[in-house]
């Protein structure tokens, strides 16, 4: 059954952080399945993996959670939250940090404390935080030092009338920057029925930590997804439109029942994955339309100075840093999914009934099978990541949404039973 575009996109938003490495669905596969050894030829089994420390530039924030950045821990909040609170996995240790005695926890003479937060992370000693006004019309970008101080606020954007909202995203924290997306949403006229237009216009812009100085780096941002920064190097994901192509909505009355809800994505949006370079303006296409670039629903794209990127069914990374692109891999079996955490570029493939995951090291290009015990799915999902721990959701059971710890050793190796919530 076929959605509106518009759903799908606020769906797949919502339902990322449970859907994007599951992969793919299928009953439970038999022993010979299980048994089987058709991992990729130069995989291996011993390779030790990751264990690489959380990046300290291009720094992103994740759905209600962050990485510590000192500690081996994370940050962490609910939907709508206004206090953080601290988890250290190796111990078990949950605490709110905030040294004040007797301290509700309820204002912003707290620590703890930043007002309804919509994105947070931790960078070069300070908290910075995307918060809401009570009445959602405004947004701030705040910050207090993790040890404790008063918040300050570095930049806002507020509504001037009632037919006007903003909605900003912390999209990453680099060199001394913050990159936030923001969308001005303007309403027209509200008609007898109770419908109504809305305009939006986006840009994706800048603000120096140090001055609070708003920059604007892309005028017209709707079409430019962004992976990450380094120094004055961005990547983009730029989405265009074939030239044929009809509007949805006449598309879609001409389709028979049971079309695939993303046939009209694969027929007529096409990709550029590029460079820019935030100063000069200057960009560098790295895979233009004509190319199978092929997209992944993960928000784990960017890690440190290195991007993952799939064309056909290889998969190579952009060294930001370096400026120049590596091809990793390129599986016998198509790629279904791929993401990029503690310096592996991830990437599941489809056997017959069962997912094969697979994890490459971009600094030594050692390819290493992640047993998934012949699962129709990926058994164990991480979603983020401290020094020596993933955070992530149990892929065993749908309905479990709960947080779950593991140590990244675990992970690799397929324990996946030694995750704890």
């Amino acid at each position: 059954m076929l959605t509106s575009r518009r759903m799908l996109s606020l769906l797949l938003a919502a339902a990322a952080a449970i859907v994007l490495l599951t992969g793919c669905y299928a009953p439970a596969s038999t022993e010979t399945d299980a048994e089987r050894s058709t991992q990729e030829s130069n995989a291996s089994s011993t390779v030790k993996l990751g264990g690489y420390p959380v990046p300290t530039e291009n720094v992103t924030s994740g759905i209600m959670c962050a990485c510590m950045q000192t500690q081996d821990g994370f940050w962490l909040w609910t939907m709508g939250g206004k206090q953080i609170t601290a988890f250290e996995p190796a111990n078990g240790a949950t605490y709110t940090p905030c040294s004040q005695v007797g301290c509700k926890h309820t204002d912003t003479t707290c620590s703890a404390y930043f007002g309804t937060i919509e994105d947070l992370v931790e960078y070069d000693g300070s908290f910075y935080a995307l918060v809401s006004g009570d009445d959602f019309s405004s947004i701030s970008l705040v910050t207090r030092p993790v040890s404790g101080g008063a918040l300050q606020t570095l930049a806002s954007w507020k509504a001037t009338d009632e037919n006007t909202d903003y909605r900003c995203n912390l999209r990453c924290i680099s060199f001394g920057k913050a990159y936030i997306g923001v969308i001005k949403l303007i309403r027209g006229d509200i008609a007898e029925n109770g419908s109504y237009t809305e305009e939006q216009q986006s840009k994706l812009v800048s603000v120096d930590l140090k001055t609070g100085e708003i920059s604007t780096a892309i005028e017209e941002a709707s079409q430019y997804a962004l992976y990450g920064v380094w120094e004055n190097t961005a990547i983009f994901r730029v989405t265009e439109m074939a030239e044929d192509a009809p509007e949805f909505e006449e598309w879609l009355a001409q389709q028979p029942e049971g079309t695939a809800w993303d046939e009209y994505d694969r027929q007529f949006i096409r990709y550029r994955f590029l460079t820019r370079n935030l100063q000069t303006g200057e960009e560098q296409v790295l895979v233009d339309t004509s190319e199978n670039f092929v997209m992944t629903v993960d928000f784990n794209r960017c890690w440190n100075q290195f991007v993952v990127y799939q064309v056909n069914n290889s998969l190579y990374v952009y060294d930001m840093e370096k400026k120049a692109s590596k091809l990793l891999v390129t599986p016998k079996e198509s790629v279904r999914n791929y993401w990029i955490m503690d310096g592996c570029v991830n990437y599941l493939v489809r056997w017959d009934d069962a997912v094969g995951a697979f994890a490459v090291d971009v600094a030594t290009g050692e390819i290493s099978e992640i047993d998934n015990h012949g699962a129709g799915l990926l058994e164990y999902s991480p979603l983020y990541e401290s020094d020596g721990y993933f955070v992530g959701v149990n892929g065993k059971s749908e309905n479990d949404a709960r947080n779950y710890y593991i140590r990244k050793e675990d992970y690799y190796s397929g324990n996946f039973s030694a995750a704890f919530y």
